[in-house]
């Protein structure tokens, strides 16, 4: 037993020193695991360095904006100039109605804005007292000229009277006819005197009332012959230039509905249509400048038929449209202007390129552009103000 027992404790601290060994070696390969790690660590870092060292510091990141981007469209971009005036009746259909003579309206027989026919009576006038009273004695002149010259030649037929004596005589009753004459023409021999209207017109002006004494001479109406009316507008002096004869315009009056659109190649926003709308074409463009406002009175034909509808007086709005080019366009926002003119931006590569351009026409909202436009390349709409020339961007493309 005690044999035994001396060979199972030696057995026993064998196996107690190959368990050590076998720590050992485990401690060991783990060392090397960690050495072999931090070796290679260290290798990546003198690497890396060694880059740095190389290269100076590490280049920073380069600027970069974000912007919004739509493709370049070439699009018929329509500038209009908007006036205002008014329907006037035509030049020259209108009619003037004066009195020859002094008299007393007794009776107006119309009224502004009525139509007559041929021959209507527009208005009853009594003779003046003065001029029944001239008339009088314009008559008893002849009668007292007549006997006269009655007596003269008896006497000159038994040698009593002498030729002259009778030229004086029938000079007398010459110049009495003709005042009796001019005052009958004068409306002297009428107990009243009726104005006709001329020709089928309208009547646009009444200037007195029944009751008042106008002056010989003085006009008391105008009509217009039924003609097509004109329309007058005011242009300011320095636009006048842009306008030719011929030039089409729409009309519309002021106080209804707008019917005009924007129109840029399409029709991009329309608003309800106005039925009272119709059509001109300018007359001329000569004149003078009106004192009163300050501008030059343009005259338009109506064209449309719908124009005898509406009445004399009417305050009108006019668009005329003065180019209609086809173009670039793009938003008023992405066209930029400094000491070196007018540009935009374009993104080629997402890098930003300055590109020169000339302004066209232009909208509230849209410019007609001209330059080295690439159709390739996608133009800057929002965020330019930011960019520079060769900047990178971020884009969003509508």
């Amino acid at each position: 037993m005690q044999l035994l027992s001396v060979r199972s404790r030696f057995k026993l601290l064998l196996k107690h020193n190959s368990k050590r060994h076998d720590i050992k070696r485990t401690n060991n390969k783990k060392i090397l695991t960690f050495k072999r790690f931090y070796f290679l660590m260290l290798s990546f870092g003198l690497i890396y360095t060694s880059n740095i060292t190389s290269a100076g510091t590490p280049a920073e990141a380069k600027p970069s904006a974000w912007v919004k981007t739509e493709r370049p469209v070439q699009k018929n971009l329509v500038e209009t100039l908007i006036a205002y005036g008014t329907l006037q009746s035509n030049p020259t259909s209108l009619y003037s109605i004066s009195l020859a003579q002094a008299g007393q309206i007794a009776q107006l027989n119309v009224s502004v804005g009525q139509h007559v026919r041929k021959g209507t009576s527009l208005a009853v006038i009594k003779p003046d007292p003065q001029l029944l009273m001239m008339t009088t004695q314009a008559r008893s002149a002849v009668v007292l000229a007549q006997g006269e010259r009655t007596r003269i030649a008896s006497l000159l037929a038994v040698h009593l009277a002498t030729q002259s004596q009778m030229a004086t005589a029938e000079k007398n009753l010459i110049d009495a006819k003709a005042t009796l004459q001019a005052a009958l023409q004068q409306g002297g021999g009428q107990s009243t005197q009726i104005l006709r209207a001329p020709a089928d017109a309208l009547v646009t002006n009444i200037n007195n009332q029944a009751g008042e004494r106008p002056a010989a001479g003085a006009v008391i109406m105008q009509l217009s012959k039924v003609m097509p009316m004109q329309a007058v507008i005011g242009i300011a002096p320095n636009m006048i230039s842009k306008l030719r004869t011929g030039m089409k315009v729409m009309i519309t009056p002021v106080f209804g509905a707008n019917i005009f659109e924007k129109n840029i190649g399409q029709k991009t926003e329309q608003t309800r249509p106005n039925p009272n709308a119709f059509s001109g074409v300018i007359i001329h463009t000569n004149g003078v400048i009106n004192k009163q406002t300050g501008q030059i009175d343009i005259p338009i034909k109506l064209t449309s038929p719908l124009a005898k509808q509406q009445p004399s007086g009417l305050p009108i709005k006019v668009m005329i449209p003065l180019s209609n080019e086809k173009s670039w366009v793009v938003p008023r926002n992405a066209v930029l202007k400094d000491a070196q003119g007018s540009y935009i931006y374009q993104v080629s590569h997402k890098l930003a390129v300055r590109v020169p351009v000339k302004i066209g026409t232009q909208t509230n909202q849209f410019t007609a552009i001209s330059g080295a436009i690439n159709p390739q390349l996608n133009i800057v709409v929002l965020g330019n103000y930011t960019l520079q020339d060769g900047m990178m961007v971020r884009e969003q493309v509508q």
